[in-house]
């Protein structure tokens, strides 16, 4: 039911299907590797949040609580359950995680370029995402952009991203 309201993409789906297809191209498509490679690219992406989750957490509140957030992050039973299965909610995680990283950090048009690519990747993965970046947008435009060219400006970047993902 999930497809058919639109609560879920089809970029997910489409992500291991691109797997399989690299599995098969290559004469590697046995059942070990079509039932492991996924899970383990899924367990690299888990890293990178884990990783994205400490510095984000030290860019905004410094080294001794970036451990605690890191800690609190990793005693998760969503990270520890279903951090390496393939569920499109992981997927959100990591590239919610890995936008947050990018928004976050020393402002400069490459990096919000990455935040806004990767917060659109997480809403095409799931579209109910748009709810959370929504409101980052909102309120860097009300609270961070003084003049009306700027703020114009970030929202015609936003639509440029948003395109980007609507035609994948």
């Amino acid at each position: 039911w999930e497809w058919a309201e639109a609560m879920r993409g089809y970029t997910h789906p489409m992500w291991f299907a691109a797997i399989f297809w690299i599995l098969k191209a290559l004469h590697a498509d046995f059942p070990a590797a079509v039932v492991w490679v996924p899970r383990l690219v899924q367990a690299g992406m888990l890293v990178f949040q884990d990783v994205a989750v400490y510095f984000t957490a030290r860019r905004l509140y410094g080294a001794s609580t970036a451990w605690w957030a890191l800690a609190c992050h990793l005693s998760s039973w969503f990270v520890f359950y279903c951090g390496v299965r393939t569920f499109s909610n992981t997927m959100e995680a990591v590239l919610v995680s890995a936008a947050l990283l990018f928004w976050v950090s020393k402002p400069s048009s490459r990096r919000e370029w990455m935040a806004l690519l990767l917060s659109g990747a997480a809403v095409a993965v799931r579209p109910t995402s748009a709810v959370l970046w929504l409101f980052v947008a909102a309120t860097y435009i009300f609270s961070s952009l003084k003049s009306l060219s700027a703020r114009i400006a970030f929202v015609s970047r936003c639509v440029g991203a948003g395109v980007l993902w609507l035609a994948v």
